[in-house]
């Protein structure tokens, strides 16, 4: 079996292109789920212990991937020097793997809603 494209950064040492691709597939997502906001949220509420401990497990998700994405905010951006941040295999594998759970999650949350969405309202009570 022949690795996809997508992999062969990865297998050819090109771990800061893998950290970017990983960005570019989260800010996909959130663009669809308006996850942005969302995870902008789940970050401010994941920094207050009080807000942190009553936080629901769909906030706490959003607070992960908002978490991942904000990792590799680096890896399309240079620092004050104009130098990049540069990524190791560990760095790459990390995040990708990271980033694996956060789309898992998402696109159950995403069919879980579509189902809901899919099954009729109950009838209205006849008096």
């Amino acid at each position: 079996m022949r690795p996809r494209p997508d992999a062969y950064d990865l297998i050819a040492g090109r771990y800061d292109s893998v950290v970017a691709r990983t960005r570019l597939c989260l800010d996909a997502i959130d663009r669809r789920m308006n996850g942005e906001a969302v995870g902008n949220q789940a970050l401010t509420t994941i920094g207050t212990k009080d807000l942190r401990e009553k936080m629901s497990k769909p906030e706490r998700a959003n607070a992960l991937r908002a978490s991942i994405r904000h990792y590799t905010h680096l890896a399309h951006h240079v620092d004050g020097a104009g130098a990049t941040e540069t990524f190791s295999r560990h760095d790459a594998v990390f995040i990708l793997c990271g980033a694996a759970a956060a789309v898992w999650d998402a696109a159950g949350r995403a069919l879980a809603l579509q189902e809901l969405s899919k099954q009729s309202p109950l009838p209205d009570k006849q008096p």
